[in-house]
């Protein structure tokens, strides 16, 4: 992900917490408009609609709890982790917002965790629901960064100390060589500290690798051999990238990657129009998969 993009995209999200938090606390109706505004403005970024839908569908589980907080259910709650608070205030706010009631916020914050005093009404909104929500859609950018940094590392530690060893790990066994290197790649993410779960079988019905770390965070990655000397051509590429698409819808995540190793003697250049540390990439979202050949230069 681009870090001029990232660095826009935290600007504008800071400065609409910012905005939020510096209303007034007695009026709750620029408050609620306000909340509208963040909603919008988050739904019009083709990143942080990834993440709120993520979010939504992840933790359907979670509605309940936020019904009792809107509903003023007369009781302090407690969550057992942060994602939970999170998950729980992304459905609070979006029932706020869905609402022509100018008060709502400022009802929950009355009575929210117990505390009845008027005058932190919004405070107690803003603290307890739009803050740990902000900081969860924060840290998830950041989460998607540092993987993506690891794989700009994998990249740079396989070209230069093991291209030889890489090679000849695909060249040894070429019918099994790129599960191989895919192995290789999980094997060195594993040591970096990443958890992550690759499931047992890709669309083509081809047993994938299988890793039990974290199922609920799915790494959406995946490795390919360009060879056009073998039919592993710009054509195979393109349906690799088809397929970290079609992954990240069927697994509801907002990010995939495709690892691409070049065993043959010609270039393959990709011309996305965005890249970061050399990495090409695709917003989510934005493309339709059949067009992808358009991005690539005569190979």
């Amino acid at each position: 992900m681009n870090s001029n993009l990232i660095q826009v995209l935290r600007y504008k999200l800071q400065k609409r917490v910012r905005k939020l938090n510096s209303i007034d606390n007695n009026r709750y109706e620029l408050y609620h408009y306000a909340l509208i505004q963040f909603w919008n403005f988050l739904h019009s970024n083709a990143i942080f609609k990834g993440i709120l839908e993520e979010i939504d569908k992840k933790n359907q589980q979670h509605i309940e709890t936020a019904d009792s907080i809107i509903n003023r259910i007369d009781e302090v709650v407690f969550f057992e982790n942060e994602n939970t608070e999170a998950a729980t205030a992304y459905f609070v706010i979006k029932k706020c917002v869905g609402t022509n009631k100018l008060d709502i916020e400022f009802n929950i914050g009355c009575s929210l965790f117990g505390d009845f005093d008027n005058k932190n009404a919004l405070s107690n909104f803003q603290e307890n629901i739009v803050e740990p929500f902000y900081e969860f859609i924060d840290e998830k950018i950041d989460d998607e960064k540092l993987l993506l940094s690891l794989l700009v590392k994998y990249k740079r530690r396989s070209e230069w100390f093991y291209r030889n060893q890489l090679y000849s790990l695909w060249e040894h066994e070429t019918s099994h060589g790129e599960k191989n290197l895919a192995l290789d790649l999980y094997g060195f993410l594993f040591e970096q500290g990443i958890e992550f779960s690759i499931e047992p079988s890709s669309i083509s019905g081809e047993a994938d690798l299988i890793s039990i770390q974290n199922d609920k965070e799915p790494l959406i990655a995946d490795a390919k051999i360009f060879n056009p000397e073998s039919s592993k051509n710009k054509a195979y590429i393109i349906r690799g990238i088809n397929q970290i698409y079609r992954y990240t819808l069927d697994f509801n995540e907002t990010f995939g990657y495709l690892i691409v190793y070049n065993t043959s003697k010609t270039d393959l250049l990709l011309n996305f129009g965005m890249q970061e540390q050399s990495i090409p990439f695709i917003s989510l979202n934005v493309l339709v998969p059949d067009k992808l050949d358009i991005f690539f230069k005569k190979v």
